[in-house]
């Protein structure tokens, strides 16, 4: 039996994202990025963060199921540091990579699916801590129109908990599109 490798979305409440940069000793920076993060129903493992949310349109086993995906977000920032020398500023423009994604979930074996919107390849998606299945993963689809399905998770929404109660009645669930 290996060992359980565990990602954790930091925060009591909220996800909050920090990145420090010094810059010699003339400047250090915060920055701070607010999400709301999701978990597991029965264990509160964490799995993905609303910033991850792309359709609320889905229909699963349990009923609403949300489309996430993985995205990466690049940030640029511009500071313009005095020098100690007069009329000389130093300009400093990272450029900052935040990857978010699902996380903690586990894959099962691939399967052709006949649903609502055509035939699709998919694989269930399981919580690494207590085994529940949580939706799937969108490996394939057939009709040209489904195609952006692609690599993106159906996580159902009466499998996840957030830290908001707020949150899930302020996501419109609009069901105009079903997948089961």
């Amino acid at each position: 039996m290996g060992i359980l490798h565990k990602y954790y979305l930091e925060g009591d409440d909220i996800y909050e994202y920090f990145l420090s940069i010094t810059l010699h000793y003339f400047f250090t920076s915060i920055i701070s990025i607010t999400l709301i993060f999701l978990r597991c129903i029965d264990c509160g493992s964490h799995l993905t963060t609303s910033k991850e949310l792309v359709s609320t349109s889905f229909r699963g086993r349990t009923g609403v199921a949300w489309l996430f995906t993985r995205i990466e977000h690049t940030t640029l920032i511009l500071w313009t540091i005095s020098s100690p020398k007069p009329n000389i500023e130093y300009i400093f423009q990272p450029e900052i990579n935040i990857l978010f994604r699902v996380v903690n979930v586990s894959e099962g074996p691939f399967e052709e699916r006949m649903m609502t919107t055509g035939q699709h390849t998919i694989v269930d998606i399981y919580c690494n801590d207590c085994g529940a299945n949580l939706g799937w993963k969108y490996e394939e689809a057939t009709e040209e129109s489904q195609k952006y399905k692609k690599g993106k998770f159906i996580l159902e929404k009466a499998l996840l908990k957030n830290n908001n109660p707020n949150y899930s009645s302020s996501v419109e669930d609009d069901n105009d599109v079903t997948d089961d």
